[in-house]
């Protein structure tokens, strides 16, 4: 599956393409949502939103979807709260973190950096029992017959 190229495309539009377009007001968001409500099934998104209009331009995969915040975020399932799920960047932070990492993105949500350190216990601590709890549940079912 393809997961599309939202983290390239938002910040090439804010920091590159229509830099001048995109002042302090807006913001490079990264963060996670549930694919399809109920799911179970998460991943990253990018997109561009203006603080003082909630206003949300979103430029993946060759589109330019213009949405107001609270419709878009009910629309894409974006989990705005919760442990390392959810970060908005000034034009300044990130160029800073592309520059350090020397990518688009994603720079801090925990789910997505499997190979970095923490992410099990995030995993298991953390994103598991808080939202996947039918897995959760059969990982504790499994571990109780394991026990017997």
């Amino acid at each position: 599956m393809n997961k599309g190229n939202c983290y390239e495309a938002n910040f090439k539009e804010m920091c590159l393409t229509n830099a001048v377009n995109y002042g302090d007001n807006w913001r490079l968001v990264h963060a996670m949502r549930e694919i399809m409500q109920g799911s179970e099934w998460f991943g990253g998104h990018a997109f561009l939103l203006n603080i003082d209009t909630n206003e949300v331009h979103d430029f993946s995969n060759g589109n330019h979807v213009v949405a107001n915040k609270e419709d878009y975020y009910k629309e894409w399932n974006i989990l705005e709260h919760g442990q390392e799920t959810y970060y908005e960047y000034t034009k300044a932070q990130a160029w800073k973190w592309a520059t350090k990492t020397e990518h688009y993105g994603c720079w801090e949500l925990k789910f997505e950096m499997w190979d970095t350190e923490g992410w099990n216990e995030y995993m298991t601590t953390y994103w598991i029992p808080t939202h996947e709890p039918r897995r959760h549940a059969l990982n504790l079912m499994s571990k109780r017959m394991e026990e017997e």
